[in-house]
Order: structure tokens, then C-alpha cells, then sequence
């Protein structure tokens, strides 16, 4: 999670109090996505469609790619960096097992439009995932969150559970998740309690992960300087699924714990084991 959270900004508007300016802080601390707008043919991944899809006062982009047949489709939940181009590779090494891909973007990020918080996010998300047979027909999915995405998969999971939504996931992927946003700041920075709680965007991921029955699949480096592995081995316990795995990735820091081989292997295995028929 790419300074996950700016603590610098923090420390030095403790005083503010204004709502407009706690808006622009945690907008800069949490969410500070790349705002470029790169096609998924310029990005290097031509079976890519683009989407603009329209929410609720704004358009966000989302790419597709239609599944191979009886693959299931990976629900992809980003990061808080860069953008949807950022994670190219990945999703190339996704498509090529013949899994679909849904990767809806983020308020403020490639070039979509609106201003992004914990509200909007999982509405916006929550939206694509019910338009997801429009956009790469009926099939099984699995959702995959990668850091921030981590809080933002939780949530999906709580909202589909609670409308008990007839197409719900066949497993949930969590790379490097972590308690909540709260529990990240004290990680890094002795924040006093009433600057905490004056966090609006919290992803509470600690209260939302005993709920969740679903298969799940955590992957988590033990050298993550972001997101300490304690967040994802804390996840693991929490959750109530009796299917769940936690793969700890020996010396893997943060970013592309994909690519180890062990993780990746079991990582294909996992989606396409879980959304099997």
C-alpha cells in the first residue's frame, strides 16, 4: 500500500478541524491514486475492453476481459497506487490462465471522475459487481483485493451477504490485508486517539472479517513495511470461513507477492479449485 498513509500531512494539520480541509487530508493520505487516464491497449493488454460506468454523481473506468470458457472471472479490487495500468502484468498473468477479469477503478483514479471515500467505494463497487453479467456474462467470480482492496473486498462481501444477493462469490483472494485503516496509522506513527478517530474512511476489516463464511485465499510477505504480516496473519484468525489458507511469502515485502512461484501456483489453483461447479 504506496504511503498508505502521508502521516507527514498528518502531523502537521493536527489542528485543523475544518471538515472540508479533514476531507482533502485524508483524500491526500489514503487514496492518493495516480489520476492518469492509460487505455488497457496502451497499457500492454489488448483483450482488455475499457468501460466508462456511470455511479451514483460520477463515471469511474472499469476493464473487462471475458473468461475462457468454464473459467471463472477474477473481481480485481486495486490498490492505493497508481492505477489500473499499474497492475498490467498481473492482470495479463490472470487472463493467460483463461480467467475473466472485472476491475473496476476508483473516484479520483485513471482518469475517472469524483472524489473517493469508504461510502462511495463500496457503493461504486458494489454496482459493478451487480452489472458484471453485462459486462462479461454469466459466471463464477471470485474477488480479489490487493491492499486497500483488501478493505474494499470485505465490505463487497458484507453488503452482497446482507442483500443476499443471489450471484456471491466463490472465494475471496486478500494480498497483504490489514486490520483497518486506524490500526495501520498507529503501525507507524504514535497518533494520539482523537486524531484517529476523526478517520472517516476506516475499513474496518477486523470487524467485517468474522462474518465472512466465503473460501478464502490470504497471501502476505513476511517483510511487508506497509502492512506488517501481523495484519494478515490477524485477518486469517478473525475470519469464520472453514476454507480458509494463508500463504506467508518467506522475505516478501508489499508489492508483487504474485509472483513468487510458490503463491502463484497456489494462487491459480485456489480460484480455479474454488469457482469450479
Amino acid at each position: 500500500m504506496h504511503r498508505i498513509f502521508q502521516m507527514s500531512l498528518v502531523l502537521c494539520l493536527l489542528a485543523v478541524e475544518a471538515s472540508a480541509s479533514l476531507d482533502w487530508l485524508e483524500r491526500r493520505a489514503i487514496y492518493p491514486f495516480s489520476p492518469l487516464h492509460i487505455t488497457p491497449e496502451a497499457a500492454g493488454l489488448p483483450t482488455a475492453t475499457e468501460h466508462r460506468f456511470a455511479v451514483a454523481g460520477a463515471e469511474i473506468f472499469v476493464w473487462s476481459v471475458p473468461p475462457a470458457s468454464g473459467q471463472p472471472v477474477v473481481f480485481y479490487l486495486h490498490g492505493n497506487s497508481g492505477n489500473l495500468a499499474s497492475r498490467a502484468a498481473r492482470f495479463r498473468f490472470l487472463t493467460q490462465q483463461g480467467f475473466g477479469l472485472l476491475a473496476p477503478t476508483y473516484r479520483g483514479a485513471s482518469g475517472s471522475d469524483g472524489y473517493p471515500s469508504e461510502p462511495a467505494i463500496i457503493a461504486d463497487t458494489l454496482a459493478v459487481w451487480q452489472a458484471a453479467s453485462d459486462l462479461v456474462g454469466e459466471t463464477p467470480a471470485i474477488i480479489y483485493g490487493e491492499s486497500l482492496g483488501t478493505g474494499v473486498a470485505l465490505a463487497l462481501d458484507e453488503q452482497l451477504r446482507r442483500r443476499s444477493e443471489a450471484h456471491l462469490p466463490k472465494g475471496i483472494v486478500l494480498e497483504a490485508p490489514y486490520l483497518s485503516m486506524p490500526d495501520i496509522a498507529k503501525t507507524h506513527f504514535p497518533l494520539p486517539e482523537p486524531i484517529l478517530s476523526q478517520i472517516r474512511s476506516r475499513w474496518n476489516s477486523a470487524r467485517r472479517a468474522p462474518d465472512v463464511i466465503t473460501p478464502v485465499l490470504v497471501l502476505h510477505g513476511t517483510d511487508d513495511q506497509m502492512v506488517p504480516y501481523a495484519h494478515g496473519q490477524a485477518i486469517f484468525d478473525l475470519l469464520a470461513s472453514s476454507q480458509k489458507e494463508l500463504i506467508t511469502v518467506e522475505a516478501g515485502t508489499h508489492n508483487g507477492l504474485w509472483t513468487d512461484p510458490t503463491a502463484r501456483d497456489r494462487l491459480i489453483e485456489f480460484i480455479r479449485n474454488t469457482a469450479s461447479p
